[in-house]
C-alpha cells in the first residue's frame, strides 16, 4: 500500500445519530418549506359576492409538521391592475405526508376579473 507523505490526514467524522440526522432533515424542510407544502384549489364567487376558495394543502416532508398556514389571494380587474390582497391563516396542523382541506371566504372588491391563489407563509412545528 502506497502512503502519500503529502496527502493531509483527513479527520473522520463521527456518523450521526437517528436523532441528529432527523433533525437535519426536520430543519431543511422548515427552511425550504415551499418545496414541501403545496396546495390545489378553486374558487367561486357566492351569492353575496364573496370569493371561496377551498382546496387541499398537502405535505410532501418527511419529518416536519407545520402549522398556520397563510392562504393569500389577489383581486385583479379586467386590465390585470391589481385591486387588493387579502390573507386568511388556516389554523390547523400539517403533519408530514399530510394533507387538510381548506375553505376560506374573502369579500371581493368592485370591478374583479379574475384572482390568483396561492400559499404565502406557514409556521414550523419545533420536532
Amino acid at each position: 500500500m502506497y502512503n502519500d507523505p503529502t496527502a493531509t490526514a483527513s479527520i473522520e467524522e463521527a456518523p450521526l445519530t437517528y436523532e441528529q440526522q432527523r433533525a437535519r432533515l426536520a430543519a431543511k424542510e422548515l427552511e425550504y418549506w415551499p418545496e414541501f407544502v403545496s396546495g390545489s384549489f378553486t374558487q367561486h364567487t357566492n351569492f353575496i359576492n364573496e370569493t371561496v376558495v377551498q382546496g387541499t394543502v398537502s405535505s410532501t416532508a418527511s419529518v416536519a409538521t407545520f402549522k398556520d398556514i397563510v392562504l393569500e389571494v389577489t383581486f385583479y380587474s379586467k386590465t390585470d391592475t391589481e385591486l387588493g390582497t387579502r390573507r386568511a391563516t388556516i389554523y390547523e396542523f400539517l403533519p408530514p405526508g399530510g394533507s387538510v382541506h381548506v375553505k376560506k371566504k374573502f369579500a371581493t372588491p368592485a370591478n374583479t376579473h379574475h384572482v390568483q391563489y396561492g400559499i404565502a407563509d406557514t409556521q414550523s412545528v419545533v420536532q
